[in-house]
Order: structure tokens, then C-alpha cells, then sequence
């Protein structure tokens, strides 16, 4: 009698672990079922945007739904990525992190770090580039250095505190002498990019990528680039702004992370989707018309990579006061 009721319990056991190794895999094999949303944490138009939008268009065919993306710009992007990281941790959505990722919590200004989220695959980078109008006076960075220190006040223009753009304008006027007025953009490049055109502002220090279009309609100008080694791929002819004598290396990344606690499975089957995309023609096309630097880092390097970044940028911020 003791016997039959253990076996009979076993394979109740069984039955039940069966169960739910069955709902399991059916949860995995449905996965996705429904459209994908993708917050971009920045406004419309700029390089955030742009990526969020092409890098989903390419992972259609293989998550087998469309992606939208919605823009959340504010805060320093806090808004946006806060989104992500409080969302449904059931892979519908995403959010495209950047570098501030990793500053927000340096900054102490968001309630999470960044090693809590998900991380599905980094995806690009993108170095700060000294921009301003084809009509300006300023041919060289000795032009516009030359003529920021005899005229105090020289509005350019970034991102919102504490971002990356913002510490590249402010690391550029610490270089200078403390002379320029630095204008803050919580939207993000893209109307920091209108205000340069319209002529509201005389410089900007956003990506290069982000204004590939207006230099290449000769619009804009590029007077240098903040990264180690000249951008011989999309800018051959532009110098670092080391060459130029100011040692200024600052650059963003953007990274597709799902919110904290998302099922492996889960994770696992929007890897491998937006890994085929990021490996298609068309996005490495896409990156590469844009100005932008192609930067794969898989899941299993991203907790390494978020600590050598905040390692990189505590000290920077530290030195900027921040």
C-alpha cells in the first residue's frame, strides 16, 4: 500500500514538472505574438531615434512582428530608460539605452543601475564632433578657440545636463579657458541641431553621425571630432580634436536592454532576432550613411562593458563637479 501511494505521488510529481516544462516551452515557442515597442529615450530625428527605428524595421523578419518605436525624451533621457527598466518584464518592451545608462546613476539622479536591466546586444557608438555652419568664420578649432576667448559667451550647444553631449560642450569650454555658454537640450541632438541651423547657436558638440546629413549637404561643419583616433571611415578628412591640441575623447553607445527579471528564453529569442538584424547589409548600410561606428557587444560581455564604462566616466564627472 505504501509503495503504490509513493508511486502514485511520483507520478504526480512528474506529471506536475511536466507541466511546467510543457508551459514553458509553449511560452518560448509563442514568444512574440504582438507588436514590440522600443523606447528612445531622446527626441525624433536624432541618432537615438534613428537607430531604435532601424534597428527594429530589421528584426521584423525575424521576431516575426512589427517593432514601433516610442519617444520618451527628457530628464537627461532618465525618463525614457526609466520607462524601460519599470515596463512589463515580458519582452515587449525594449528600451535603447545610451552612455547614460551608466552616468544617470553616477549622477545619482535614477532610483536603478545599470547593470539591473536585461541586456539584449549593444549596438552602436558614436563619437562628439565640434559642428558648426558652413557660413561661420571658424575654419579650425583655433578659429573658433580664438574667437570664443576674445568674445566671452559663445552659446553652444549639447544635451541635457549630465548627458554625454553636455559633458563634451562642458569639457570642451573647461579646455578652452571656462569662455563659452553652454545651452543645454533635453530633447537630445536633434533640436540642438535646428537651433544651429537657425542660427541660434554658433557650435554644438553632438555626434558626427547626427549631423552626416547637413555636413554632407554642406550645411554644417565639422572643426574636430573627441575620439582617439580619426574617424577614417565616415570623417578621413576631420581631425581629432587632439591633433588640434585639446585632448577631449568623449562618445556615446547605444544598447537594445529589456527590463530587469525578463525570462531567458525570452531574452534569448529577441538576441538572436536583433543580432540577425544588426548583422543584415542594410542596418551596417544604415550605420554607416549615418556617420555611426557598428559596436557589437553580446550579452554575456554587456556586464563587463557597463563596468568599464562607469569606471571610464566616474572620474570624469567627479573632475566636471557634476
Amino acid at each position: 500500500m505504501r509503495s503504490t501511494c509513493t508511486l502514485t505521488r511520483l507520478v504526480m510529481i512528474g506529471l506536475a514538472v511536466a507541466g511546467m516544462l510543457a508551459v514553458s516551452v509553449s511560452f518560448a515557442q509563442a514568444f512574440p505574438t504582438s507588436p514590440i515597442t522600443i523606447i528612445s529615450p531622446a527626441a525624433a530625428g536624432g541618432g537615438t531615434d534613428l537607430t531604435a527605428r532601424s534597428i527594429g524595421r530589421y528584426a521584423e523578419p525575424f521576431l516575426g512582428v512589427s517593432t514601433v518605436v516610442t519617444n520618451m525624451p527628457g530628464g537627461g533621457n532618465a525618463i525614457g530608460i526609466t520607462a524601460g527598466h519599470q515596463a512589463a518584464p515580458d519582452g515587449y518592451t525594449l528600451v535603447l539605452g545610451q552612455v547614460e545608462t551608466v552616468l544617470l546613476p553616477l549622477l545619482e539622479r535614477v532610483p536603478w543601475e545599470a547593470s539591473e536591466f536585461t541586456p539584449i546586444i549593444g549596438v552602436n557608438s558614436a563619437s562628439s564632433a565640434l559642428t558648426v555652419r558652413t557660413d561661420s568664420p571658424f575654419m579650425s578649432v583655433a578659429d573658433f578657440v580664438e574667437h570664443a576667448q576674445d568674445n566671452p559667451g559663445v552659446q553652444v550647444g549639447g544635451s541635457a545636463p549630465g548627458t554625454i553631449w553636455h559633458l563634451a560642450a562642458v569639457g570642451l569650454d573647461q579646455a578652452i579657458g571656462g569662455n563659452l555658454n553652454v545651452i543645454p537640450y533635453s530633447g537630445g541632438a536633434a533640436p540642438a541641431i535646428q537651433d544651429l541651423l537657425g542660427g541660434q547657436l554658433q557650435a554644438i558638440t553632438v555626434s558626427g553621425g547626427e549631423v552626416s546629413d547637413q555636413v554632407e549637404a554642406e550645411n554644417l561643419r565639422i572643426l574636430c571630432i573627441m575620439r582617439a583616433e580619426r574617424d577614417t571611415a565616415a570623417f578621413p578628412d576631420v581631425p581629432t580634436c587632439a591633433e588640434e591640441g585639446y585632448d577631449l575623447t568623449f562618445a556615446t553607445w547605444w544598447a537594445l536592454m529589456a527590463p530587469p527579471d525578463t525570462p531567458e528564453e525570452v531574452a534569448d529569442t529577441l538576441r538572436e532576432a536583433f543580432t540577425e538584424s544588426w548583422n543584415t547589409e542594410e542596418f551596417q548600410t544604415f550605420l554607416a550613411n549615418q556617420g555611426l561606428e557598428p559596436m557589437y557587444v553580446s550579452a554575456e560581455d554587456f556586464p563587463a562593458f557597463l563596468e568599464a564604462e562607469t569606471e571610464k566616466f566616474r572620474p570624469v564627472i567627479e573632475e566636471l563637479g557634476m
